[in-house]
């Protein structure tokens, strides 16, 4: 779900919906994940052209549980009508799959639902029956994380010296959008000092390809939608400049809270997969920076520094 790009939520059900919980299936059945179809680095459909760090862990993963390896692809959109954490809520509920991908470890992303209903997101097999259908939520929990969500420091070929701190924006040619989170922190820092150097452009406009234009310097974005943005121009100039804010969230997988078994598992492999390397090896082969999580787990209200 394009809800990775910024502070988002998202969620499931139970009920005549309900899902069984999957680690009382029996070895070798189906383990189904649910992942975006456009969110590349982490998951990714292009006709034939499969993959990302969240489908090879996926597919790890189902390998070590002894289970068969499936994939609901879906996608969905951040706006009025389309609510993240909802539809990711009703793919659970629906049981189109076992477990969601990349999912945002956000107080308000997990739990039930008080809408009590929602329809699902476009997805791979979707019938016209489906598009309009609401589907009873359940309860929403997730694994440990695995990685983590964090607004970086991008810089240009125009910039020169290290990155270590907001301060060092100071002087350089900054772009930044108008009325997003990484804008307001500049905005925040040290009491307006970087104003005078920033130019505000509409969310609207690629960002990052303006500033692949020469037309900037450095910018502070979510380091998923520079490494997207890096995936579909594997010629730009702009680069990670090593720098991330304190402020971020963890991303694990969701589940239904029926499927406590399923989780238990899935906890004992992924903490298996940090500690033989498995992970970084993932994030190595899809050109993606893996971040550690951080405490507290799950986020609970977004306090700005």
């Amino acid at each position: 779900m394009r809800a990775k790009q910024w502070f988002l939520s998202v969620l499931s059900l139970l009920g005549c919906f309900g899902l069984v919980a999957a680690s009382a299936q029996a070895a070798g059945s189906d383990l189904k994940f649910c992942l975006e179809e456009d969110s590349p680095p982490y998951s990714y459909k292009f006709g034939k052209k499969i993959g990302g760090f969240d489908y090879d862990l996926s597919r790890e993963l189902a390998a070590r549980l002894g289970r068969t390896f499936k994939v609901q692809w879906f996608e969905t959109e951040n706006d009025e009508e389309n609510i993240p954490k909802l539809e990711a809520n009703a793919l659970l509920s629906a049981r189109l799959c076992h477990l969601i991908g990349g999912y945002p470890l956000i107080e308000s992303a997990l739990g039930g639902a008080v809408q009590g209903t929602f329809r699902l997101p476009d997805h791979d097999g979707q019938k016209r029956s489906e598009r309009h259908k609401l589907f009873k939520l359940g309860v929403v929990t997730a694994s440990v994380p695995y990685n983590r969500a964090v607004f970086a420091a991008i810089i240009g070929p125009g910039f020169s010296g290290k990155v270590n701190s907001l301060d060092d924006f100071a002087g350089s040619r900054i772009m930044a959008e108008v009325a997003t989170l990484p804008g307001v922190l500049l905005m925040r820092h040290n009491k307006g000092a970087l104003i005078d150097d920033t130019s505000h452009i509409s969310p609207l406009k690629n960002l990052l390809k303006i500033m692949d234009t020469g037309k900037g310097d450095i910018t502070l974005i979510g380091l998923h939608r520079f490494e997207r943005y890096r995936f579909r121009n594997p010629q730009t100039k702009l680069r990670f400049a090593g720098y991330v804010l304190p402020l971020g969230f963890n991303l694990g997988y969701a589940a239904l809270n029926t499927s406590k078994d399923l989780l238990r598992d899935v906890n004992k492999a992924l903490a298996g997969m940090l500690a033989d390397g498995s992970l970084k090896s993932f994030a190595v082969k899809n050109s993606m920076t893996l971040m550690a999580p951080q405490k507290p787990d799950v986020m609970g209200k977004l306090r700005l520094p």
